[in-house]
């Protein structure tokens, strides 16, 4: 009988966990970022068990966000995940921050803005920041357009675009990087995207990198899908645009760049996973950076605007046609 009891008791002190991992994402499946990391994520987990969420704050009315972080904690309440996953900065500051408050092991991943603003940083907490590669990108982008002066950066005006410049932009919406005067354009609607993309050239701009705008509205204050921008802005542009991440890039869209990778994010996310379940503890250190990016390229872009490549780029290029 006290044998029976002592079981008894042990069971009762373990966690009592059902699932993995839960992750949470701030958008949505059918957004190519999601796509990116999440199919790289679950390739690396293994067999891990694994349930996921969509917040979908790329689309839904900003009033909405705080509703879909309540289902997506409830449903960690009712899951009990061993590890709590969560993409971008929306769901990092909606649901990371309370799953932590709560005692779950937290890792992110996709995170524009700095962490230790939005909850502590704690032995349960770890993660993979997504930093722009501005000043790379725009070192290499004076090999490839011929006597580069000036360029100009179109970004919508959603929270992540002001994580992006505080982070990556040093908070600055001017300045000059390897001798090229870069400015930063925050824009809500598309027909003032339009306007820059249709002036750009008369302003004395030399190319335009399209960074994030899938907070973009239309008329009817709905957000524009991504390809709709991406081949407005290629059929009305008179000079080259360039682009920070993979989904702009293509042909009828933008040329190429040294993109972040969305895989990256995944895989180092998993890889921090699998280490907490192997060894019940995040490794050392726990937050970390992927630096290395990847050249992305349309060829038959580069032939409409009849742009080279240098040697040491052109070997290291993932070409999409």
């Amino acid at each position: 009988m006290k044998l029976f009891t002592g079981i008894l008791l042990c069971c009762f002190c373990l966690p009592a966990y059902s699932l993995d991992v839960f992750f949470v994402h701030s958008y949505h499946h059918a957004y190519p970022w999601v796509q990116e990391y999440y199919t790289a994520f679950k390739d690396r987990l293994g067999t891990a068990s694994l349930e996921d969420y969509q917040m979908d704050t790329k689309r839904i009315p900003h009033q909405g966000f705080q509703t879909k972080a309540n289902e997506a904690i409830q449903l960690i309440q009712q899951k009990k995940p061993k590890v709590v996953v969560v993409s971008d900065d929306n769901a990092l500051r909606l649901v990371g921050k309370p799953a932590l408050q709560q005692g779950y092991k937290v890792v992110f991943l996709g995170i524009n803005g700095n962490p230790r603003l939005v909850l502590p940083i704690t032995s349960n907490l770890a993660g993979v920041l997504e930093r722009p590669l501005l000043k790379r990108s725009v070192a290499e982008l004076t090999r490839i357009v011929p006597e580069l002066r000036r360029i100009l950066v179109l970004m919508d005006d959603g929270p992540t675009t002001t994580a992006i410049i505080n982070t990556s932009f040093d908070s600055k919406m001017r300045q000059e990087i390897a001798g090229v005067q870069v400015n930063v354009r925050r824009l809500k609607h598309l027909q003032e995207w339009q306007a820059e993309i249709e002036q750009s050239k008369a302003k004395g701009y030399d190319l335009i990198i399209i960074a994030n705008y899938a907070k973009l509205l239309d008329n009817n204050g709905v957000a524009v899908e991504l390809d709709i921008t991406s081949h407005w802005s290629s059929q009305h542009t008179q000079i080259p645009l360039f682009g920070f991440w993979g989904y702009s890039i293509g042909k009828g869209k933008a040329v190429g760049g040294l993109v972040l990778s969305g895989a990256d994010q995944g895989r180092s996310s998993a890889d921090i996973v699998n280490h907490y379940l192997r060894e019940e503890r995040f490794p050392n250190p726990s937050i970390v950076t992927p630096k290395k990016g990847r050249y992305l390229f349309s060829n038959s872009e580069l032939e409409r605007w009849q742009l080279e490549l240098p040697s040491d780029v052109y070997k290291q290029v993932e070409w999409l046609e």
